[in-house]
């Protein structure tokens, strides 16, 4: 059995998703969409997934370079939550009742000519409340998540990021995970710096409508 990810003890998803098995080349893929969550899936004629896409989508508020790349770090977020909420999410309900009594005594005096006289009131208030509080919640470790396309649309003002994961992907990034772990680095010789980058930012200059793409998700063809 291929686990894609874990949640907790519960929440993976296998190469058995649809109850198939077999080999998938790419003549024979079909693809599996949910438009309003952004999900598409690619399975092979028997059923057995191949790939999984997720595009996430964020408006840019100001549509300059640093609104843009914010909004783009967002979306990609977004799409690795719809993976995750896909295939685990734990939903509650909850309903809540809340009785409260309350009870308030008023003393009055009046005095007069014919002598002072006392009259007590009381008061007997009682409040409920009904709510229902609904709960959803989904966590996972993802691996081999690749970012795919990612760009802005001047029209709609939105930024938007394709993420992928294949059989290919999790199986590099698990091989990589066990060689970095079985290995030294060596920080002078392959240990490579990230050079910084300095914003200078003086005023909003917008930009126009982009779109950059990553390299292509392996898989089956």
């Amino acid at each position: 059995m291929f686990n894609i990810f874990q949640v907790g003890t519960i929440g993976f998803l296998t190469s058995t998703l649809f109850g198939f098995s077999g080999t998938a080349t790419a003549q024979e893929l079909m693809l599996f969409e949910l438009p309003l969550q952004g999900i598409e899936i690619e399975s092979d004629a028997s059923g057995e997934w191949e790939r999984i896409f997720a595009t996430g989508i964020q408006p840019v508020e100001f549509p300059d370079r640093r609104g843009i790349n914010t909004a783009q770090k967002i979306a990609e977020q977004r799409a690795k939550a719809e993976i995750v909420k896909f295939f685990d999410q734990q939903m509650s309900a909850e309903t809540i009742v809340n009785e409260m009594e309350s009870t308030t005594q008023v003393s009055t005096r009046q005095q007069g000519t014919a002598g002072d006289s006392f009259d007590k009131e009381s008061q007997r208030a009682l409040a409920t409340s009904l709510s229902e509080v609904l709960r959803s919640y989904s966590s996972s470790n993802l691996r081999g998540v690749m970012v795919l396309e990612s760009g802005y649309d001047e029209t709609s003002e939105e930024a938007w990021v394709k993420v992928g994961i294949s059989k290919a992907s999790i199986a590099m990034a698990g091989d990589a995970k066990a060689f970095v772990a079985g290995s030294r680095v060596d920080s002078a010789g392959t240990a490579q710096s990230q050079g910084s980058h300095n914003d200078q930012y003086k005023a909003v200059v917008a930009q126009p409508s982009e779109v950059r793409n990553g390299r292509e998700l392996p898989g089956s063809n």
